[in-house]
């Protein structure tokens, strides 16, 4: 409901959908901070996937796009020929939307909230009693 409602506010709900193939898709370790060379992919703390891929406009021009998709992605498993469905902007080509870049955006958005709610919650049940012990 969250993203269909963006994608209105956007405008994105009046783009026109199409198909695109991915050409080529590689996986990139992220890394702990100051790791560098071949030890960046054995001490890989996660995984993203880089894609390339390409798709027509509605006069038969073919355009090519990219993104980097988290391992929670639904694009992030995506290979070489497979197809997806993305949005293009009717005025400029050019433009797409990718729908699962969005979703996964959100689904680490809600992640990330909830954390941070339990860190909070943590926190007040420590330290709550103990400021009501010093007080009194």
């Amino acid at each position: 409901m969250l993203i269909e409602l963006w994608e209105r506010l956007r405008g994105y709900d009046k783009w026109i959908e199409t198909e695109a193939e991915v050409k080529s898709s590689e996986l990139l370790g992220i890394d702990f901070p100051g790791k560098d060379g071949h030890e960046k992919q054995k001490n890989a703390i996660a995984w993203n996937s880089e894609c390339r891929f390409v798709w027509q406009d509605y006069a038969g021009n073919e355009h090519i796009g990219s993104f980097v998709a988290d391992e929670e992605s639904s694009l992030y498993q995506l290979c070489d020929g497979e197809k997806f469905s993305i949005r293009i902007n009717p005025r400029n080509p050019e433009d797409f939307y990718v729908r699962g870049l969005l979703e996964s955006d959100f689904a680490r958005a809600w992640k990330a909230a909830l954390w941070f709610t339990l860190m909070i919650l943590i926190l007040t049940l420590f330290f709550v009693p103990e400021i009501f012990r010093l007080l009194r």
